[in-house]
């Protein structure tokens, strides 16, 4: 149960933010594969744009393959319950749903849109990697290094 909710915590993290290698115009994609344990398998790959040093949209795509019914169904219930306060956040869409035994969870974040102060009422956590109301690239690159994405 602990490693669920690292894992909800680390996926919510995931979630709202992005990841760039340089700082030029383009889109940057991030990868990362991970097993948790035996039945439980992590797939993601995230799409970042950025203009001048600043992510502008990132879509994120993660699909969870966990074979026991009822941690699948545990974690599931819980990826809905993070996304949730998200949900009335323009330019903040999130889709999570289950086929068999995978937890497919797509998120797209306009961060040249979003409101800022609204996704930091609902995490706080991301003021931090705010620079002058943006999110810096080399913020995000940093924190995704520390987790073991790999972005090109």
């Amino acid at each position: 149960m602990k490693k669920l909710v690292s894992l909800g915590l680390l996926t919510l993290i995931i979630l709202i933010s992005g990841c760039n290698k340089d700082l030029e115009d383009k889109v940057v994609t991030c990868t990362m594969q991970a097993t948790y344990t035996e039945g439980m398998d992590i797939k993601a790959v995230y799409k970042i744009s950025a203009k001048n040093k600043y992510v502008t949209y990132v879509e994120t795509v993660e699909e969870m393959k966990i074979t026991d019914k009822e941690i699948r169904d545990e974690y599931y219930n819980t990826a809905l319950e993070q996304a949730q306060p998200f949900k009335d956040i323009k330019y903040y869409e999130a889709n999570i749903e289950v086929n068999d035994d995978i937890i497919r969870s797509v998120v797209k974040i306009d961060y040249e849109h979003i409101n800022m102060d609204d996704l930091i009422k609902v995490n706080s956590g991301m003021q931090e990697y705010l620079n002058k109301g943006k999110i810096r690239l080399e913020d995000m690159v940093n924190a995704y290094k520390e987790i073991g994405v790999n972005c090109n």
